[in-house]
């Protein structure tokens, strides 16, 4: 069904032809409203943008400045810290978006538009915790324990392993606020040959019984550890 030109926000216009696309945006929050399933936060002045994983927000083709828009998240697509982060926004704070143009009908019969958040656009905060996470391991390469090891085998090298596939898999859905397609697929090339480095370090160190009296180290760890590539 369409709208007659007198039901219509000509505000709204441009962004008709992009509904059920992938945009990015920016704003600032105006305030927000939890109903059971997501929380609807109030966009004032967003700058709406065609997302393209190949270029930055700040380099992307405008699709519209709006007077402001409805923005919704859906807890069930949100892990716990993805919520934390939500439920941490405050008044007035200027936010990223991403997710699908939605068209609504209100009650007296004229329309709207919203954005409605899909998974893959929590994933830049993700990379986000996952490269705290992944830099905290690092500085503490430098304790050459079975602790260490472990958390680097077992943990670190499967979330990369994750999170490259995420990027992968995303395609034209990766959110790009702070870099392309490109620049996190280096970014986690580098991330694994660093994680490689520290886990060839303490393989060394603990194989070698001169490096092994020189730390401290009373036997050979390493041996009960296989490469989380052999399990």
């Amino acid at each position: 069904m369409e709208c007659t030109q007198k039901r219509c926000r000509r505000p709204r216009y441009a962004l008709t032809p992009y509904i059920n696309q992938f945009i990015l945006g920016r704003g600032w929050v105006e305030g927000w409203e939890d109903y059971d399933d997501a929380r609807r936060f109030y966009i004032k002045y967003p700058t709406i943008k065609k997302a393209d994983k190949n270029l930055t927000f700040d380099k992307q083709q405008v699709i519209s400045k709006e007077h402001h828009i409805n923005l919704f998240l859906p807890f069930n697509q949100m892990n716990e810290k993805e919520l934390e982060l939500v439920k941490g926004v405050k008044m007035y704070d200027c936010i990223t978006f991403s997710g699908r143009i939605q068209k609504y009908w209100r009650k007296d019969g004229t329309y709207d538009f919203s954005v409605k958040s899909i998974p893959q656009s929590y994933m830049e905060d993700m990379i986000a915790m996952i490269h705290k996470e992944i830099k905290s391991t690092i500085k503490k390469a430098g304790a050459i324990t079975p602790d260490t090891l472990m958390v680097m085998e077992y943990y670190t090298k499967p979330k990369l392993n994750a999170i490259d596939k995420k990027i992968d898999d995303a395609g034209d859905l990766l959110p790009t606020f702070n870099g392309d397609y490109q620049y996190y697929n280096n970014e986690v090339k580098e991330w694994k040959n660093a994680i490689d480095i520290c886990i060839n370090h303490i393989r060394s160190v603990s194989s070698n019984r001169k490096f092994r009296r020189r730390y401290g180290i009373k036997e050979n760890f390493a041996q009960y550890y296989p490469p989380y590539e052999k399990l």
